[in-house]
């Protein structure tokens, strides 16, 4: 077996130069290396120790558009935790259903953490009334310095918890192990001639199998660079994905088929790829 996600992302992070994330909102792109985002990451690890969580804990992570959903998400790992991205509740959403369904959720998975922007705490800590699951504001992590370093997780170990979208029913959850995931990668990586060369450009949200691995997870096992687009802004300028394909050569990129309609139905009249 190959080495770990988290081995890997310590190993790319030697290179300081090397980015991982090409971040793009509000018209703006800002990289993030590597090893920025390790640090980063390690010091989300450092807030996540001073709880006290047993290995294993579930740590729900809530949040919108932003870099930290990478340096977070890692950072639970790092600290032996089991991550779980979740959708924040939009203006789109039945605001009653969101919020029925997830304390259903919580109630079932009893996290040790949900971990949120600043916005987001209040509605949070009432949807977990009568849960002991304290409810953490992203802001706080910057309180912390950055451990020393990262664990040197076993392939058996569980490295995050993935659920289903809950379009049909209440969200299922797969508890992922690190092993899984040097599998898949490497099964991609064979598959499609995927490395460290290649530049992903994604607007996929990251609670989704299909963003979560293909996006995120195998882009780091690997050392690639992910050029990382808000969903609700290619929704409404679906030509920015074509645009940051061009601007940052991307090299691969996946979407359900109703992107690709999307695309064709709503490019702007008179652009290049009118």
């Amino acid at each position: 077996m190959k080495r770990t996600l988290l081995q890997a992302f310590d190993h790319h992070a030697e290179d300081g130069d090397k980015v991982f994330v090409q971040f793009m909102a509000r018209g703006e792109t800002a990289p993030h290396t590597y090893s920025a985002t390790r640090t980063e990451a390690l010091r989300a690890a450092a807030m996540f120790d001073s709880l006290g969580l047993a290995p294993g804990t579930v740590v729900f992570i809530v949040l919108r558009h932003q870099v930290e959903d990478y340096s977070t998400f890692l950072g639970a790992m790092y600290a032996g935790l089991a991550p779980s991205f979740l959708p924040f509740p939009t203006p789109k959403q039945d605001a009653n259903l969101y919020w029925s369904s997830h304390r259903e959720l919580f109630r079932r998975v009893e996290p040790g953490l949900v971990l949120t922007y600043s916005g987001n705490v209040e509605a949070l800590v009432e949807a977990l009334d009568g849960l002991d699951t304290p409810v953490i504001d992203t802001a706080r992590i910057a309180d912390f310095a950055p451990r020393a370093s990262s664990l040197a997780p076993h392939v058996d170990d569980v490295a995050l918890l993935q659920h289903s979208s809950g379009t049909t029913g209440l969200k299922k959850g797969v508890m992922l192990t690190f092993g899984e995931i040097a599998a898949q990668t490497e099964a991609y990586s064979a598959a499609l001639a995927f490395g460290a060369d290649d530049v992903v450009v994604s607007w996929l949200p990251l609670y989704h199998d299909m963003g979560l691995l293909s996006s995120f997870l195998i882009p780091a096992a690997l050392g690639a660079t992910i050029v990382s687009i808000d969903a609700f802004e290619w929704v409404s300028k679906p030509a920015m994905l074509l645009e940051a394909i061009d601007t940052h050569r991307g090299t691969l990129s996946w979407m359900p088929n109703f992107a690709f309609n999307h695309i064709a139905r709503l490019r702007p009249p008179g652009s290049a790829y009118d």
